[in-house]
């Protein structure tokens, strides 16, 4: 008797067509990579001037009134290689995201950790400080999140281990941040807005009211990084 023909296996996407799949991705990274272009003809975007120039956030200037610069920062690069970075490792990630959530969804996640993360480095410390980092990690903190809603109980995510190698990752990342001069904070934020905004967006009880919650909150943390907070910042001159 003869057997069945085993199905043809799919084959698997061209890179034209990932692109396709994630306008709102390639949108974002095509704006960093054009801000990157712009800047440095205007000078180069390892100087601290050229970037306060074209948008990177700096504590002092925030305070003064420069609120805009907790979004245009995320758009801004120091130096080619953190723009390949953030771009070849962030498409992946984003473009996965970008399919899992929706372009619109996807859209208020990047945006919303991006600020969330821009906001928690200039709250945190006075750095001239730029790059999509803060983004990227909200939407890692996504795939996280993700992947436990899959699996049901966070003692199945932790069962996979790829979820382990995941997180030893991220950890090490965080860990390498300590002497490598990476932004934490900003990293950091970035995250925690994104793992919470995929709470918000999961289809369960009572989820709209959570997603409502957490981007009041976002907005909240990007209304106290607009000046100094009382105990934790000396206040500013008059």
């Amino acid at each position: 008797m003869q057997q069945p023909d085993a199905p043809t296996p799919p084959r698997p996407p061209t890179f034209a067509e990932q692109l396709k799949a994630a306008p709102v991705t390639v949108g974002l990274l095509t704006i960093c990579v054009v801000v990157f272009a712009l800047a440095e003809q205007d000078g180069s975007t390892k100087d601290n001037a050229t970037l306060i120039r074209f948008g990177a956030s700096f504590r002092p200037l925030v305070w003064s009134g420069q609120w805009w610069r907790l979004l245009t920062a995320m758009f801004l690069h120091i130096g080619p290689v953190h723009l390949l970075w953030n771009v070849v490792m962030g498409f992946g990630w984003c473009a996965h995201a970008e399919r899992t959530l929706g372009s619109l969804r996807f859209l208020v996640l990047y945006l919303a950790s991006g600020v969330a993360g821009v906001a928690a480095s200039v709250i945190g410390h006075e750095v001239v400080s730029a790059g999509a980092s803060s983004a990227l990690f909200g939407v890692i903190g996504m795939v996280f999140v993700h992947q436990r809603l899959v699996v049901g109980s966070w003692a199945e995510f932790w069962a996979n281990p790829n979820n382990q190698r995941f997180v030893m990752n991220t950890a090490l990342w965080f860990g390498l941040g300590l002497f490598l001069n990476f932004d934490n904070y900003a990293h950091g934020g970035g995250f925690i807005a994104g793992a919470a905004l995929a709470w918000g967006f999961a289809p369960r009880p009572g989820s709209t009211g959570l997603l409502v919650g957490v981007l009041i909150a976002i907005a909240g943390l990007a209304l106290a990084a607009t000046g100094p907070l009382p105990f934790l910042h000396a206040p500013t001159p008059p």
